[in-house]
């Protein structure tokens, strides 16, 4: 089965930048039924927000990436 861009729209995806590239990778991977649900749903939530720097205690991104980089080398030093 083919997806088409009306499967893509009946289950929810907006028509923007991305939607041509959402179709193609559809139909590569063979998606259908629940998969493709899926797939329409992760795609259609809305991206994270950037954390403010009073969230993160004043680090910036850069700093916040450092530490997890980090923690995932080296979890040892806490």
């Amino acid at each position: 089965m083919t997806v088409t861009q009306q499967d893509l729209l009946n289950l929810g995806l907006a028509p923007g930048p991305h939607f041509a590239a959402a179709l193609a990778e559809a139909n590569r991977l063979g998606l259908t039924g629940a998969a493709l649900q899926t797939f329409v749903r992760v795609l259609a939530r809305e991206p994270a927000k950037p954390k403010t720097a009073a969230q993160t205690g004043g680090q910036t991104g850069a700093q916040t990436i450092g530490q997890t980089e980090n923690h995932i080398l080296f979890p040892e030093q806490g």
